[in-house]
This record gives structure tokens, C-alpha cells and sequence, in this order.
């Protein structure tokens, strides 16, 4: 799942999580310190830079990008072990994180881009949240217009103006792709097999 900064991803994300079954969110490994309120392991893998290098050199991260002077990854292990245990995986990514997902695992991503309703809205949402500089607030607003130009590269679009319909739009997405042949086929199979 993909958004500009303020577009709801992380809080959309833990509510999907919260309410479903066999659906885990994929913690990230940062080298940006954490906000008041962030655990470690929890709402990220806090590590130093030279760390995250150590991660990267040694294949131990299925992504990472640099996002305003901060890295971030996703951790591969854990990801697979997830995902071989019939887990579904939410990844929050920006569009480069999400492109290296689908070279690494093409047929397993579904993606989702949560679009907001009005440039002045993401505003709003970025001052009202009260975790960043003003400077980093302008950062994050001039990465706004590159970040939805790439909206066609996503499986589905979710207008988040309303965070309960937004959360309800993601639920049948949800669904809709675990009623897909190609995920639930085997199943299926040793159904018919016992008819």
C-alpha cells in the first residue's frame, strides 16, 4: 500500500490488521529515529546506518529506498516466513520500494495507492499530526505531486477521504483478491477432488 505522506497508509494499515485474520503488517527496518509514542520491532526496526548497509550488502533486505535523508527496508526473512505460512503481508512502500517488490515477488504483490482528496487536505493531516518540522512538512508536500503521478502503476486506487469507507473499500479488496483462483487453487482442487 502506497501514499503520500499523510495519506493515512500506517493508520489504515493497523485497522486492517486489527480487524482481520491472516493478515500481518510487514514491520520496516529505518534508519530515521523514532517519533514519540514508536516502539522498536513493533512500529519499525530502528538501526543504525551502518546496520541497514550490513542488511543491504548481505541480502537481507527484499527492498530499501532512501526517503527524505532517511533509509528504509523491508525485511526479507520475515517476510517469507509470513507468507509460506499462509499469512497475507501489508508493506507500506513508496512507489520505488513497491516496484522493487514486484521484480523480487511479481505474482504475489497486489497493490494499492490511497489517494487523498485535495492537496490542502494532506496539508492539513501533516500539521495536524504534529511529528514533524515545518521543514520537513514543505519536504514532504514537494514530493506530493511526483508521488500520485504514478497512481497508474498501482492494481487499485482508494480516494481516503473518509477514513471508515476508505477502511471498508480495503476490506473488499481484500477480499475480493483471496477469492481469486490463482490464491485460493489449491484449495479448490482438493475440494472437487473430494465431490
Amino acid at each position: 500500500m502506497s501514499a503520500p505522506s499523510g495519506g493515512g497508509k500506517t493508520s489504515l494499515s493497523r485497522e486492517l490488521i486489527a480487524q482481520s485474520l491472516y493478515l500481518e503488517g510487514s514491520v520496516s527496518v529505518t534508519t530515521r529515529p523514532p517519533r514519540p509514542g514508536e516502539k522498536d520491532s513493533v512500529d519499525y526496526y530502528f538501526v543504525t546506518l551502518e546496520r541497514f548497509e550490513q542488511l543491504q550488502k548481505s541480502g537481507g533486505l527484499l527492498e530499501s529506498v532512501r526517503l527524505f535523508d532517511n533509509w528504509y527496508g523491508t525485511p526479507l526473512k520475515h517476510l517469507q516466513e509470513k507468507v509460506a505460512n499462509g499469512i497475507d503481508v501489508i508493506c507500506t512502500l513508496d512507489w520505488n520500494g513497491l516496484c522493487q517488490l514486484k521484480q523480487v515477488m511479481p505474482d504475489q504483490v497486489v497493490s494499492i495507492f490511497l489517494l487523498p482528496p485535495s492537496f490542502s487536505e494532506i496539508r492539513k493531516r501533516l500539521v495536524q499530526r504534529n511529528q514533524d518540522t515545518m521543514e520537513v512538512v514543505e519536504k514532504r508536500m514537494a514530493e506530493f505531486y511526483l508521488e500520485i503521478s504514478r497512481w497508474k502503476a498501482y492494481d487499485y486506487i482508494v480516494v481516503n477521504e473518509n477514513f471508515m469507507e476508505a477502511l471498508s473499500d480495503l476490506q473488499h479488496i481484500i477480499c475480493a483478491q483471496r477469492l481469486r483462483r490463482s490464491y485460493c487453487s489449491e484449495f479448490v482442487s482438493s475440494l472437487v477432488e473430494q465431490l
